[in-house]
């Protein structure tokens, strides 16, 4: 079974001056669950409010030019705006490791397995207790119905029970507004941000670490083409991605877009009816659009 603990800290073998970035969720969650603390030499976080003077779980928190000053060995970002991040970096010089904490716990020589997949799936949003992650993130209900349903159906002695999670799954999902099905090909970390409207057609490929908020949608074209999604692809309210779109990883479809038949690279924001690529990250050249003109 993955352990996220153990993953983060082979990760960070080697390295001995290593500094977290971000004081949010993702990072208390970081810090209280998975990080080595007694590595951790400080942290760091651009918001004013959460600067000079303030500890977070037992470590002094600076602003990022205090890297400058100490330069560290390895950055771990807790932060969904990890792309920017990396980016302030780059401007800034530093030339030691980055990366955001969630790619820690993808292990490169093997796949995971279903249940492996939903511990990954409920480690980055469960914060405290069970019963906290209940109350806050109740949807998660969908991914324990959803990868215990993927994982009966590898065995053909356990069919009677696959159909029995099978129905729950399809309950489940009627329950939160998420139409999710089992056949969906999916890797671990997928989220749901919120309750409601989320509707994913069966075929749909998706990578890892993706994310869906309220009113979104995946669906096919009059060709019956199905859009495939990268990895830490995250999908905003009211987005609708349809037909042969492929959308590369580390991609945010910004709210209220329209993806049709949309292609691109990965490392950008989209945005718009119909929909542009707003901004890249990085040097990556974006792709192209297949029936949409990029501006």
């Amino acid at each position: 079974m993955i352990n996220c603990k153990r993953q983060l800290r082979e990760k960070l073998v080697g390295f001995e001056r290593v500094v977290v970035w971000g004081t949010g969720e993702c990072g208390s969650i970081a810090m209280d669950a998975w990080l080595p603390r007694e590595k951790i030499e400080y942290v760091v976080d651009a918001n004013p409010s959460r600067l000079e003077g303030s500890i977070f779980f037992g470590k002094e928190v600076f602003p990022p030019e205090h890297i400058l000053k100490t330069r560290p060995d390895c950055i771990v970002i807790c932060s969904g705006a990890f792309m920017e991040i990396l980016e302030e970096l780059s401007s800034m010089g530093y030339s030691g490791e980055a990366f955001f904490v969630y790619e820690a716990f993808l292990p490169p020589s093997r796949k995971l397995s279903q249940l492996e997949m939903l511990h990954i799936d409920i480690a980055i949003v469960k914060g405290e207790s069970w019963i906290a992650l209940l109350r806050e993130r109740p949807q998660i209900l969908v991914n324990v119905t959803l990868r215990v349903t993927k994982h009966l159906r590898q065995y053909k002695i356990l069919y009677p029970f696959y159909l029995v999670a099978r129905f729950f799954h399809g309950v489940i999902s009627i329950y939160f507004g998420i139409q999710f099905s089992s056949d969906i090909d999916v890797g671990p970390g997928l989220q749901f941000a919120h309750i409601g409207s989320i509707v994913v057609h069966s075929h749909t490929k998706l990578g890892n670490f993706c994310t869906f908020f309220q009113n979104t949608t995946l669906g096919q074209n009059d060709n019956g083409e199905i859009p495939i999604l990268g990895d830490f692809v995250t999908v905003y309210t009211g987005a609708i991605v349809l037909g042969a779109s492929v959308i590369g990883s580390y991609t945010r479809i910004g709210a209220q877009s329209l993806l049709l038949d949309f292609e691109c690279s990965g490392k950008c924001t989209i945005g718009g009816q119909p929909a542009r690529i707003l901004s890249s990250f990085g040097k990556t050249e974006i792709g192209t659009e297949k029936s949409q003109t990029a501006s």
